[in-house]
This record gives structure tokens, sequence and C-alpha cells, in this order.
């Protein structure tokens, strides 16, 4: 497994933020004493729209504007305008494109104010108003080609047709190299990737005044490590901010102490620690899906400007379209497969489903390349092997450290000394699974062991939950979710001893304690033409699910 760090991973998701940006005006440079507007469609061909002297209508021009160069035009009177109508045209002359988006790059002294209208200047141009390119042509032809992952679409690639969260589950015959380089990429859209490439790089003609000439793939799909390694890599920085600190203090004498601190590290930092909250999170990238890359390095604002500005942008836009790839606006060096749009579902990705109508390629392209994070298969199980880990570097530590330094004071000394005190080691509490739990009962016909989560426990779990997802609950919601919970993972066991339903069929109701708790805290993100919508269900909802299955 490769080495990363918490640190590293939430360094790279809090970089990625949108570029404070200014105004952006259509406007072609100033020669011979004035400017023209302009308008040019996705080739880079178009026009500079007529100027009128302003002191005579009848000297005029206008120029034509092939492949972001304005042609050179003169007024149609010249040379001879003065002596018809008594002032001077313009000689022939050209323009330059001032297509011009200008970034106010904040110091990291800048107000939280500035920094606020800066990212909201950003959202209203290039993300709702898709400059420096445009919304559409002067014939109506649409040109805006993004998935915006910060605003609308902040889920694409983590959720399947059936709001279930997944995961990428790779085979490496799925894997396929892009751009004749070392970067790979899900099959069919490496094929999308690499017909861009060549449409772009090599039929498409060059401008000298651009740097996206002869674009390469510099960053592609990379491999996401699993919730287990994620949390123990969590934990060691956990360690170092947290407990190195009070490791010998009675601030930690039992599991209790342990899982506290943790919720209270964890949420300061906005770190998830859950299983949902991880897969859920930006750290876990588009990068993992492989279904992006990116053609140039970003470290600046500098360097989003360059791109945005630059007079093959738009072309880059257009040929990125036509092959199902669209532009992320907060990150305009990032393309990203569309696996919902007709050109990648007709030209690359029907060539692995043969057969399949083009309507139900997206269910397909999740069934065979990510698997389901199975939240619900049992509750009590996903809750408690949440507390596993917890559990686990619990044990971890009272591995290293098994006591504390307890000091109190000795009653036999006398008044006048009463500030002398003992030290005594205290062994910590050691953990054991049963301390999340009510108790443990064997069902009667031996096939399995029914465990009862504690509402403490599920209490627990429902604040991390809370917190990552960053929701505002009150605490008698907060009670009412807990209580709601525990009946959906108690009443099967109930059930048991009244039914003659198997035991894993009755589980189907306690399955939607989980279910329940996200559809409260964060509805499940549904897809529609706007982006992400919202639904809620309640516990009556859940509750007839379960037992709708059950009987």
């Amino acid at each position: 497994m490769k080495e990363i760090n918490i640190k590293e991973l939430l360094a790279e998701y809090e970089g990625d933020s949108p570029a404070p940006i200014a105004a952006l005006s259509n406007v072609t440079s100033k020669n011979a004493g004035h400017r023209h507007e302009y308008e040019i469609d996705e080739h880079g061909d178009g026009v500079a729209y007529l100027v009128v002297h302003p002191n005579n209508p009848k000297i005029k021009h206008k120029h034509v504007i092939k492949n972001y160069v304005v042609l050179e035009a003169q007024s149609s009177c010249y040379p001879k305008c003065e002596s018809k109508y008594g002032d001077p045209g313009a000689g022939p002359h050209g323009h330059s494109i001032e297509k011009e988006v200008k970034y106010e790059n904040f110091k990291g002294t800048a107000t939280t104010s500035k920094l606020y209208k800066g990212r909201r200047e950003h959202k209203q141009q290039v993300n709702n108003k898709n400059l420096p390119v445009g919304e559409q042509t002067s014939d109506g032809k649409i040109l805006k080609n993004q998935l915006d992952l910060w605003y609308k679409k902040p889920f694409y690639g983590k959720y399947d047709s059936q709001l279930n969260l997944t995961k990428l589950q790779l085979k490496e015959s799925n894997l396929k190299n892009v751009g004749e380089t070392k970067f790979q990429m899900l099959d069919f859209a490496a094929d999308a990737v690499n017909e861009f490439l060549r449409q772009y790089n090599i039929e498409r003609e060059e401008h000298p005044q651009s740097k996206l000439n002869n674009i390469r793939v510099v960053k592609a799909y990379d491999a996401p490590i699993n919730y287990d390694s994620y949390f123990a890599i969590t934990y060691v920085s956990f360690f170092n901010a947290v407990l190195d600190q009070i490791k010998k203090t009675n601030k930690i004498k039992n599991i209790h102490d342990f899982s506290n601190l943790l919720y209270i590290w964890s949420s300061s930092k906005d770190i998830p620690i859950t299983e949902t909250g991880y897969y859920e999170s930006r750290i876990l990238n588009i990068y993992n899906t492989g279904l992006a890359f990116d053609f140039m390095e970003i470290n600046s604002e500098e360097d989003k400007k360059t791109i945005l500005n630059d007079v093959r942008f738009p072309v880059l836009n257009y040929v990125a379209k036509i092959n199902g790839l669209r532009i992320d606006p907060n990150h305009p060096s990032r393309l990203i497969l569309d696996i919902f749009s007709r050109p990648a579902l007709d030209q690359y990705a029907s060539g692995y489903f043969l057969g399949a109508k083009v309507e139900e390629l997206p269910e397909k392209i999740v069934d065979e390349y990510f698997e389901s994070v199975d939240f619900s298969k049992s509750s009590e199980d996903k809750i408690a092997s949440f507390f596993v880990n917890v559990l686990s570097a619990y044990g971890r530590f009272i591995s290293k450290y098994p006591g504390y330094i307890s000091y109190q004071f000795d009653e036999s000394t006398p008044q006048a000394y009463k500030r002398t005190f003992q030290a005594t080691k205290v062994k910590r509490t050691e953990q054991t699974p049963e301390m999340f739990f009510n108790y443990v009962d064997a069902v009667p016909d031996g096939t399995a062991v029914y465990q009862t989560l504690s509402k403490e426990s599920i209490r627990q779990y429902v604040k991390f939950r809370i917190s990552e997802a960053n929701t505002k609950v009150t605490k008698k919601q907060v009670s009412s979710i807990v209580d709601n919970m525990y009946v959906l993972n108690t009443i099967s066991n109930k059930l048991h001893y009244e039914t003659s339903k198997s035991y894993m069929e009755l589980r189907h109701i306690s399955s939607q304690a989980v279910n329940y708790l996200e559809s409260f805290i964060k509805p499940a993100p549904l897809r529609g033409k706007s982006g992400i919508k919202s639904k809620k269900r309640d516990f009556i909802y859940f509750l007839g699910r379960g037992i709708q299955k059950t009987f």
C-alpha cells in the first residue's frame, strides 16, 4: 500500500478551492483609436461588430475573425473618407482579442469577506455564466460543458441509480492507459480521452499565442485506500495531535473517554471518522473513480487564469463536449467523463456492453465498475464495525500506555502539610465489544447470535455522523433520532418470538436504522437537471419498508 497520511489527504482536499475572479469583457484591443465588441464560435471564428465614427455615421467598418485572429480591415470609405465626409477614416489595421478573466489574487492576510466575495464572483461568472466561453453561440448552439463538483454534483461518481453510496471496484482489465503515458483510466473513459487528444492536438490547428497546444495527461486514476487503512492512518494523526500530550493523565480512563476525545478532535478538524463519512468525503475524490484526468498542473490562481484566458480554451471546451468529457469550472484543467452524456455512451461505453440499450448504460457502468458500500445489510453490523475500529485504536493505545497517574492527598497527613500528595498508577479499563451492547443473546434456532446495540452507542454514532454531514440538529432531534434507531434495531428481536419468520428476514427491519439516520441528516442525492436534490423520509416510512420486506 502506498504511503499516505491524513494531513496530506486533507491538504489536497482543502487546496482545491475556487479562485477569486473578476469580470470579463468581450471586446478587442484598442487599435486606430477604437475597440470592437465581438462574438466567436467554438472554432474561434466570428465577427468584430460594426464600429461607427463618433462624428459621422457614414464612416464605419467591421472585422472578420478566423481562428481567434482578427483579420485586417479598414473604413469602407478609406482612403477618401475625409474628402467625402469631412473626417478621416481608419486605415488598414487589426486587433487582438482581449477576452480575459481577471483575478484578484488574495494573500493569506485577506479578510474572510474578500475571499467570500472573490469565490462568489467566480461562481457567478465561470460556474453560472460559463465565462470565458459563454453559454451559447448567436445561432443558439449550447457551449456550456461543465460538471461542477463543488456546487451542483459534489457526489458525482459516488452513488448508483438506486441512490446507494458506491466505491470503485476495479479489475486490472478495467484500466487502460491514456495519451501514451503511464496514467490510466477506466477502459471506455480512456478511449474517450485518447480520441479527444487526437482530435484536439492533431486535427485542430495550433495557435501561436496559446499555451494549450499539444496538451497531455499529467494526472489520472489514483487508487483509493480502503476504509480500515484510512482509519489506521487517522489514528496516528489523532495520537500525534491529542493523545501524545495526555497519554499519562486521567483524561483517558476508558474507551468512552477515548471515543469522546476522538469525536471532539475529528469535529474540530472536519475529518471523517465513520465509513459513510469517509466514502462521502472529498478525501475520496474524482480521480479515484477512473473517470477524470488533468491536462495541466495547477499550482496557483495564475495557472487557472492562464487556462481560462487561453485563446484555445473554447476549442478545448468544444472538442471535450463532443467526446462526452466535461470541464470542472472550479479546476479548469480537469476533464471528467460524463456517464450520462450521449457521446460518452454512444461512442465509447456501448462497445463494452454489447446489446444494451443506451438508456441502460449508466446503470450498467456503475454495476460493472463500482460496488455498493453496504450500509443497510445490518445497522447493528455497520455501527458495531465502526466501534470495532474505535476499540482497536483504543487497544493499540492502552497496549503501549496501560495506565495513568492519579494524584491523591494523603488524608492522614497533618493539615499544615495538606499539599503533599501520593501518586498512584491506575490501570486503564480494557476494551471489550460488549461495552457497546445491551446484551448478547443466542437465537433459539442456533443459526446466529443476536446483539442489541446500547442506546448510548447509537447516540455516539449519531454524533459522529451529524458532525461529518455538517448538519444542524437540535438536542431534541438527536434524542428522537436515537430513540427511533433503537426501536428499529430492537424490534426484530421481539418479532422473532411472535412470528415464524427467519432471523435474517426479521433483520430487514433493524437494517433500516442507518437508512433512517442518513435520510434525516443528509438526504440522498437525486439526479435532476439542476444537480443535487433532496428528499427526506420519516421513521414510519423505514419501519414500514422493513415490515414489508419481512412479511
